[in-house]
């Protein structure tokens, strides 16, 4: 019963997601920082995640997620709505040229996916250098359903300066993809 428990009260509890979210901030050795935490594990809102490491710091602004984590014992993330304000990518400059980026070799998951809505209200990259620049990226919608092998995109919508994209795609989560 103890297991049940504690399982239900870092599900459905506001301190079980507190205290999920000061573990992440303690264990990741400065790496992630949640702030502004609020709700359950299954319904949540943080204000930002940060995130940094030597090629990015990467800050996710007002997510709000809905997702049903009964689904991680089917071997399955169901996300019913993630949303996001705005999303700022910054990569650090380096001393070294980077390599040119590789494909990766497989788009295998071990385990389903399935995003019913994700939106992002905008996308900035480099925005510490660039203090106003606008976005590279507005109005990102997403809708995902994925075995883990074959990955279906039905909706990948978004913006940019130069055109307005309205997309759906399958992929194999074998090369070629």
């Amino acid at each position: 019963w103890l297991t049940v428990i504690a399982g239900y009260w870092l599900l459905y509890s506001t301190s079980g997601l507190q205290s999920v979210a000061a573990a992440a901030n303690r264990w990741s050795g400065g790496m992630i920082r949640l702030t502004g935490v609020h709700g359950t594990l299954q319904d949540l809102h943080v204000e930002n995640i940060h995130f940094n490491n030597a090629e990015l710091a990467l800050t996710l602004q007002n997510l709000h997620m809905h997702w049903n984590p009964g689904q991680l014992l089917q071997r399955r993330i169901g996300i019913n709505r993630l949303a996001l304000e705005s999303i700022r990518i910054n990569q650090h400059t380096t001393e070294t040229t980077p390599a040119a980026p590789q494909p990766p070799d497989s788009l295998l998951l071990p385990f389903g996916l399935t995003i019913a809505e994700l939106t992002a209200g905008s996308i900035h990259l480099n925005a510490a250098t660039q203090e106003n620049a606008a976005p590279v990226i507005t109005n990102l919608a997403l809708t995902l359903d994925s075995d883990g092998k074959l990955h279906r995109l039905t909706q990948l919508n978004f913006a940019t300066p130069w055109a307005t994209v309205e997309s759906q795609a399958e992929l194999d989560g074998n090369a070629p993809f």
